[in-house]
């Protein structure tokens, strides 16, 4: 069976990006291929030095990224990430501007979370 596009996006990702659509007039189908485009594109640079795991920090709007944390398992940065998100996506309500996401990456560049 193929898994559709929204398959392939973590739920707050596609909460996001649903919220973005109805804000903005683009379809959610053009969001979500650009999503999944770009996070193949970041993986395959994303190598975090010294083998440690990472999160990422995704400025949505520029499309620029960086390492935003360093941990030791993939437990930590997930929950690390999470939080990052969470304080974005709360700071986004007061402005109406969702632009931040953070994303955890083993050692690999496999997505976590």
């Amino acid at each position: 069976m193929e898994r559709k596009m929204e398959d392939r996006m973590p739920r707050n990702a596609l909460l996001i990006a649903g919220r973005v659509s109805k804000r903005t007039g683009i379809p959610l189908d053009d969001i979500v291929q650009y999503y999944v485009k770009k996070r193949r594109i970041i993986a395959q640079e994303r190598q975090p030095l010294e083998g440690k795991y990472a999160v990422w920090g995704i400025d949505l709007f520029d499309e620029n990224y960086w390492i935003a944390a360093r941990g030791s398992t993939g437990e930590e940065v997930a929950q690390i990430a999470r939080r990052m998100t969470d304080e974005a996506e709360s700071i986004s309500r007061s402005d109406r501007n969702m632009t931040m996401v953070y994303c955890a990456y083993d050692p690999k560049g496999k997505y976590l979370g």
